[in-house]
């Protein structure tokens, strides 16, 4: 009994299981466990999960472990309680006795029982941002005798921006590593965070997109999983089985009521871990109504969109609107940009002038009224009732409406950051390297084009020129050509933009998925890029504190090369000590204004002050 409670105490519940009468009866005097751990499922048949959806992870968990897959990370994607960490964790325990075993370099077969081992940012003792990279360089060698699947469940803080750098570096090397190792599964929870939590879309919107990116994603040693909420049908049959089963814990009144609160929390958001407990406190709670408030369903930000666009067939616009609310999905600019970008693609593109003017003055006014205090949160839904009214009355043809896509702005924003940040690169390269300090306005009007152009043609006369010197022979050829072409010699392709700042005018095209806009994550290769550039610049000695005194410098070395052509008396005096001693030390010159001496004759070499004058 107690090795089967310590068994079932391993397993992250996705779904209920079915026992036999005697094991619940067992099981049904143990009040320490809580009913979705003490009904987790031990097998897979007790997994309320479609058997394709089952079948699909069993197939490419077994080709990873075989070796017949090049697959290195199997994504496991979906909404809270659908079973994803327990088919994970059952499929293990199958799964991978059977090619443990089988490896030909073991000599005995393993006693190891670890079938799956987790990921736990708190048991490493390090900080969050070296505790995963270092899971992951300790879990590469479980392989042959050790072999177990690596499953990360609990993702690092990817809100904090170094974080989450370190933590993608960490997944792309797993990807890229030319070594076997084990197969790597991640089970991530997609959901859309509540307001305020995130400062911009990114950080609102907890999905694969924007915790992994792109380039994770679209590796392809990587395989991606979509998991569906819990059906109804499967939800009401487990809801049904664990309250016949703990039917002695129910009042007469209660259990009269229980067919409405099972179909209650049947039709929620599809969450089989939260729908058992919540049969669990309404059973024991002193409430004897059977309607409960269940967990919120997120909305996808698409799905929203479409809401207001094109209604819902199911139920009025009064009831899409409240529903969408009562999400507390965020009515935000990224949101309303989103119908504007979409709005257009209404019955397949013919929309009429006036409706069309119609959104755009709504949209205006919000912006008018918009506050970052949020005082005037309120309009919002005002904004989306006059939305979704003007297209209620207009005649639509169903069909298809073209796929949604989102909004064009972070682009824009990410191009703008772009060029400021690249346009600052580039300055301070001029200010360090040149010795000139254009201003931003210079930049953006004329140097952004023509400077990295003319720079670009230098550096193809500098590869031409070292081919010429490289196959000349006269030294002093060599030297007159390096000094003639000096200018084109200082250009370096690994310091020097020889691109457009800002990269190449083109237009800004939508795309049906999130736009990845990381503005930590920029500037952290901003950072890295400029440390480069002034590392490079000091190695070859280009880099000089001096530059900061070269104004100086050139007064100085312009006040000695510019002759005195007048001078007043005011401006030299005998107050001046050292300019007397150095005169004083100086020898006696012949004067070539004076007449030539004369044997006998005494001149008078007193002047007064007259002649002073006069000179």
């Amino acid at each position: 009994m107690h090795k089967t409670q310590s068994r079932r105490g391993k397993h992250v519940v996705g779904s209920k299981s079915f026992r036999s009468r005697s094991d619940i009866n067992k099981n049904s005097t143990d009040t320490t466990l809580q009913w979705h751990e003490k009904y987790a499922p031990l097998t897979l048949e007790e997994v309320a999960i479609h058997k394709k959806k089952l079948k699909d992870v069993t197939i490419s968990l077994e080709t990873m472990l075989s070796g017949e897959s090049t697959n290195r990370i199997l994504l496991l994607t979906g909404p809270a309680g659908c079973s994803k960490s327990t088919v994970v964790k059952l499929l293990s325990n199958l799964l991978v006795p059977k090619y443990r075993n089988s490896s030909p370099n073991s000599l005995r077969n393993s006693t190891d029982k670890k079938y799956f081992v987790e990921y736990d940012e708190f048991c490493s003792g390090t900080s969050p941002m070296q505790s995963f990279s270092e899971f992951l360089d300790q879990a590469r060698y479980r392989l042959g005798r050790n072999l177990a699947v690596i499953l990360v469940e609990d993702i690092p803080n990817v809100m904090h921006g170094e974080t989450r750098v370190k933590f993608r570096s960490s997944l792309l090397q797993w990807l890229c590593d030319e070594d076997k190792l084990p197969p790597l599964l991640i089970c991530l929870t997609e959901c859309e965070l509540p307001e305020g939590s995130g400062s911009s879309a990114h950080e609102s919107s907890f999905i694969a997109e924007t915790v992994l990116g792109k380039e994770i994603l679209s590796h392809p040693k990587l395989c991606r999983i979509k998991f569906n909420p819990i059906n109804t049908s499967l939800m009401t049959s487990r809801l049904r089985h664990i309250a016949t089963c703990e039917k002695t814990q129910f009042s007469k009144s209660k259990w009269a009521q229980l067919p409405q609160f099972i179909k209650e929390l049947a039709n929620g958001p599809g969450d089989i871990r939260s729908a058992i407990s919540m049969l669990e406190f309404w059973c024991y709670s002193s409430n004897s109504s059977g309607l409960v408030a269940t967990r919120q369903s997120s909305i996808n930000y698409f799905h929203a969109v479409g809401k207001v666009i094109y209604g819902s067939k199911d139920c009025t616009d009064q009831e899409t609107i409240d529903s969408l609310l009562d999400t507390n999905h965020q009515i935000n600019d990224t949101f309303l940009l989103g119908i504007l970008e979409n709005y257009s693609n209404f019955n397949k593109k013919e929309l009429p002038m006036k409706s069309a003017l119609e959104v755009a003055d709504v949209l205006s006014e919000f912006d008018l009224l918009n506050h970052p205090s949020g005082a005037l949160n309120d309009y919002n839904e005002v904004v989306l009732r006059k939305i979704r009214r003007t297209f209620r009355l207009l005649e639509e043809e169903r069909g298809q409406h073209g796929m949604a896509t989102f909004p064009r702005e972070w682009k824009v924003r990410e191009s703008q950051n772009k060029f400021r940040s690249d346009s600052e690169d580039f300055g301070a390269i001029e200010f360090y390297k040149y010795g000139n300090y254009p201003s931003q306005k210079t930049i953006a009007l004329s140097l952004s084009f023509y400077a990295p152009l003319i720079r670009n043609t230098r550096n193809f006369m500098k590869k031409c020129l070292h081919y010429y010197l490289s196959s000349a022979r006269d030294k002093n050829a060599i030297t007159k050509m390096s000094s003639q072409h000096q200018h084109n010699i200082l250009i370096d392709s690994e310091v020097d933009y020889l691109k457009r700042i800002g990269g190449n005018i083109q237009s800004i095209t939508p795309e049906a998925e999130f736009v990845e806009f990381e503005p930590k994550e920029e500037e952290f290769r901003l950072l890295d890029r400029r440390n480069k550039i002034l590392a490079i610049l000091r190695k070859n000695q280009e880099f000089d504190p001096s530059l900061l005194k070269q104004e100086e410098h050139l007064e100085e070395t312009e006040f000695d090369k510019d002759p005195i052509v007048e001078s007043s008396v005011e401006e030299f005096t005998l107050d001046d000590d050292s300019l007397y001693e150095v005169l004083t030390q100086q020898p006696a010159k012949p004067n070539s204004l004076l007449p030539p001496a004369t044997p006998g004759f005494m001149h008078d070499e007193s002047l007064s002050d007259s002649d002073l004058e006069n000179l």
